[in-house]
């Protein structure tokens, strides 16, 4: 029995299981996942872990080692859900489901923050725009309001998990449009954006990484003439601010999406000029 074998039996067991799942997660290779996966009883384990966190996450009674534990297990899971020869089986048996409950978390404490942005890594896995299924599946399983909760009390790194993840979405034309249907939805997400951009703006070097994924997630739902219409009404003012102007003119790919946006906004605008407005000019 190889070392790898010898590891995931011992998940069989209470006592060996919190190092079994460590060392497991520093095992690298391309097979890990599918071993895992078809090793009888692991994937069922890992679920268990996930599980066994709801109750600790409402009592809010979390140690930093129920979090390692539980983080080693979404570890584990993002692997599965990454794997193409394992993706489709974790998301036919509906793992992601299992995960989306821990974005629930508002707390603020390191422990809590820790699985927050494991359980965004497994989600973000999920949303791949090139693969309708699974940004169909975080729209059916309403992952949007657990996103904009992370960019409500998250971290900077889970933050910008949480809009990447976002931006995935909405690059597929179906998410795009399930964003944007009811005015709820869409100024829950735009005042959520927004919330993080001037968040963003009070600092002298605001956090590049989740600038350009607020700008782009911006810029993609100026595509949509509805959203256009209203965001021309409610141009997000931290724009404007000198901090974030300063980390744009060191960012070529943001100012193209900036300039895409505003382009998209003036358009917007212009078409809803009446005709024989336009003709009196």
């Amino acid at each position: 029995m190889t070392s790898f074998s010898r590891i995931i039996g011992a998940l069989q067991s209470e006592e060996t299981r919190e190092v079994a799942l460590s060392l497991l997660t520093k095992i690298k290779g391309e097979d890990v996942a599918p071993v895992l996966w078809s090793s009888c009883g692991t994937t069922f384990i890992l679920i268990q872990e996930v599980i066994s966190a709801y109750g600790i996450l409402s009592t809010l009674s979390m140690s930093d080692k129920q979090a390692r534990r539980i983080c080693s297990a979404l570890i584990l899971l993002q692997g599965m859900v990454n794997h193409p020869r394992t993706r489709q089986p974790t998301m036919n048996v509906h793992i992601p489901a299992y995960v989306l409950p821990l974005l629930d978390n508002t707390s603020r404490e390191k422990c809590y923050e820790y699985v927050r942005g494991n359980a965004l890594g497994v989600i973000a896995a999920v949303a791949k725009p090139i693969e309708e299924e699974g940004v169909m599946y975080l729209l059916e399983h309403e992952a949007v309001p657990k996103l904009l909760r992370c960019m409500d009390v998250g971290s900077v790194i889970s933050k910008t998990v949480a809009v990447f993840t976002l931006h995935r979405i909405i690059q597929n034309d179906k998410g795009l449009h399930y964003c944007c249907k009811t005015p709820d939805r869409f100024f829950a997400i735009v005042d959520t954006l927004n919330g993080v951009l001037a968040e963003l703006s009070t600092q002298q070097e605001p956090d590049n990484r989740l600038l350009k994924y607020v700008t782009f997630c911006y810029e993609k739902i100026s595509q949509h003439p509805r959203a256009c219409a209203a965001l021309g009404v409610n141009y997000p003012s931290p724009f404007n601010h000198p901090n974030i102007a300063r980390a744009f003119s060191r960012d070529a790919a943001m100012i193209r999406s900036l300039q895409t946006f505003d382009h998209n906004i003036m358009e917007g605008q212009t078409q809803l000029v009446p005709e024989d407005s336009k003709a009196k000019n």
